[in-house]
Formats: structure tokens, sequence, C-alpha cells
């Protein structure tokens, strides 16, 4: 996609700082929007903060919401406790249906470590092998809900390939999870947990629960092993992506078959 010299025009002498300075973004929405990625407000260029102001006049309208939530310490309740209110967060049926998984590796999870002959088993989760992993390990939602903004900085961070409007975490049908180490507390890499299979092996609860739960691990093109998503349409998907095609093409952007960044 390229951006046509107008666009860029409007950036000129304006630098992020700048914006910052004059209040056009709050410091604790840029935290909330990046949080959990390499990338900062100051790496934007001119031209990218013109596509943020844009999705920032979008989320508004629609009224979408960032979740995301940095973790700087706390016990395994604490841990847990902040996983379902973000849980809470996601539209029906993928709620009801993830939260039944999600709960019962939370009961099964609390059988002490030093004991691990006395399984507790849960309503859905009866298996030793997933028990014995439990003990340690806890699934944690660090989002579900995320903002058109917080979407274009993970596709320019590479952590997605999908543009704002077309994301589930818009419309609660999405979230990510990450792995506790409650013996260590804290939470261990994306790559320590494939290694470990936690998440192949929480998917395969889910789908016994609902196959239209998907993951993102099982992609051939781009492995997205934290995401889990309900594999449906919205109805209110059209509706953001017409508005955010015109938004885009009235600022100057070429859009292609509803695609204006990729």
């Amino acid at each position: 996609m390229k951006i046509p010299h107008r666009i860029i025009g409007l950036g000129i002498g304006v630098t992020t700082v700048g914006l910052l300075a004059r209040g056009i973004y709050k410091s604790e929405e840029i935290k909330k929007v990046f949080g959990g990625m390499n990338i900062t407000m100051n790496d934007l260029k001119k031209e990218e903060v013109n596509i943020y102001k844009i999705l920032d006049k979008l989320d508004k309208f629609f009224g979408f919401i960032d979740t995301w939530w940095t973790y700087s310490g706390g016990d395994v309740q604490y841990v847990q406790n902040k996983s379902v209110d973000i849980l809470k967060k996601l539209s029906e049926p993928f709620f009801s249906q993830f939260k039944k998984i999600l709960y019962d590796w939370y009961v099964v999870s609390k059988l002490n470590q030093d004991r691990k002959e006395n399984f507790i088993q849960g309503n859905y989760i009866k298996d030793a092998t997933t028990i014995a992993w439990a003990v340690r390990y806890i699934p944690v939602v660090r989002e579900s809900l995320r903002t058109m903004k917080r979407q274009y900085i993970c596709l320019k961070n590479k952590t997605t390939q999908v543009e704002p409007p077309y994301t589930l975490h818009l419309y609660g049908y999405a979230c990510d999870i990450y792995w506790y180490d409650k013996k260590n507390k804290k939470f261990i890499t994306i790559q320590e947990a494939v290694n470990l299979n936690l998440y192949t092996l929480f998917y395969s609860h889910l789908q016994k629960i609902d196959s239209l739960i998907k993951y993102g691990g099982n992609w051939t093109s781009f492995k997205d092993y934290p995401h889990f998503y309900y594999d449906i349409t919205p109805t209110k998907m059209n509706e953001v992506k017409a508005k955010y095609v015109k938004s885009m093409s009235d600022a100057g952007f070429i859009c292609n078959n509803g695609k204006c960044l990729t």
C-alpha cells in the first residue's frame, strides 16, 4: 500500500512527542494500546500517526475498547481473577463455552504439587495428564476485546496479518491465552508453552465442548499460538468494514477488496 504524498505532508513539522504534549493521545492510553509489545509511540512515523488518528476516531464511534493487561507481580489468585475479568468481556456463545474449560482447569490446578497422586477431577477435565500439567501451569486470558488502533499496532509489529476491521477481537469472539508458572510465579514464554504442548492440550479440551472454537496455532501460513477464536462472521463486521474503507479512502489511502494497509 503506497502512502500518498499529501498524507505524509499532514505530519510535517508535527512530531510524535509534540502530539503527546498537545494532549491528542493520553500516555495511559498509549501504554494500554502498546501493552505487551516492543513498539512505542515514538516508533511510529508521521504517516502512521495519521492512520492511528483515523482508527482512534473509528474506535470511539463504535465503542471498541482494549482489555490487554500487563503483569507486574501478584499471586496465582490475582492472576486468575484478572483472567476471569477479561474473559467476561467475550460475546456469547464463545464466553459460555470457553469458560467451561478455563474454569475447570483452575479447579484441577488447585491440587497440591507435593501430592499429585490425589487427582482433583473437574467436570470436563478428568485425565491425569492434563491434571499433572495443571498443577504447575494455568492458562490466563491476557486479552479479549481490542481496539482497531491496537490491531493496527499488532499488524505493524507483525504479530498478526489481519487488518483492523477483520479481527474477531473487536467483536468479542477472540481471546489470547498466556501461561502462568505457579511454581516460579511468572509467565513463561509462548515458545516454552508450545514446547510443553500446553496450547494443544488446552485446545483439545475446548474442541470437545464446541467445534466452532478454533486455535491460531493450527494455521499454516502464520502461527498465532496464544489466539483462540469462535469461527463465525459477526454481522457488525460489514458495518465496521464499510466505515473503515470510507475513512481510509477519504484520507487518500488506496483500498482494494476492503484492505487498505496490506
